[in-house]
């Protein structure tokens, strides 16, 4: 008889853990930055069409005061109100 023993899960069954383990951490840590390169993604959009709608919103606002000049401090009131709405949408994107 050998003195030798057999172990089915020796060291190949550590190393076999090992890789699974490894394996899920590399799979979350690539979740974790699809998640994070999406809120990003999105929070860039959002700003751009802020930015946009802002632009659009300014330039009505300069027709309004040409024509009506009367009316330059309720067109600049909205304006800004809607920026103020924008800039809070865009800094929410960031929590």
């Amino acid at each position: 008889m050998s003195d030798i023993t057999l172990f089915n899960s020796g060291i190949g069954g550590q190393l076999d853990r090992t890789a699974r383990s490894t394996k899920r951490a590399l799979e979350q840590v690539h979740a974790h930055g699809l998640v994070a390169a999406a809120k990003v993604d999105a929070a860039a959009y959002v700003t751009s069409v802020a930015i946009q709608e802002i632009g659009i919103l300014s330039m009505d606002e300069a027709l309004v005061v040409e024509r009506c000049p009367h009316a330059a401090g309720r067109a600049k009131v909205i304006v800004d109100n809607f920026t103020a709405v924008a800039a809070g949408v865009v800094a929410h994107m960031g929590r």
